[in-house]
């Protein structure tokens, strides 16, 4: 990183590393409490593997997922593994589908 056309001692740059991951840190909380206060209201009385799918596909980390669910992040990481195999097989039901329909009308 160039900062008025001066290299940066090695002390400098170790605190614009640490400073960078806590810029990453607050954007974190910041899209954490702004998806909470909107999707509260869209987690309640739903299972807590939809739940995990709603906070999954707005984008958060296992960790914080696990958080706001109130489980850990590697019964998080279990749940994604079964959705997005589950969603391989019905994609995969579909092409099958589709291919079956080619055959049948030629």
């Amino acid at each position: 990183m160039i900062i008025c056309d001066r290299i940066l001692t090695d002390y400098q740059k170790e605190t614009l590393e640490k400073l960078d991951i806590l810029a990453q840190k607050i954007d974190t909380l910041t899209a954490v409490v702004a998806i909470s206060s909107h999707v509260q209201p869209l987690l309640q009385d739903k299972a807590k593997k939809d739940q995990i799918r709603v906070l999954f596909e707005l984008g958060l980390s296992r960790e914080i997922i696990a958080l706001m669910v109130g489980t850990t992040p590697g019964t998080v990481s279990v749940r994604i593994s079964e959705m997005k195999a589950e969603k391989k097989k019905v994609e995969s039901k579909g092409k099958e589908i589709v291919k079956k329909d080619e055959r049948e009308t030629v």
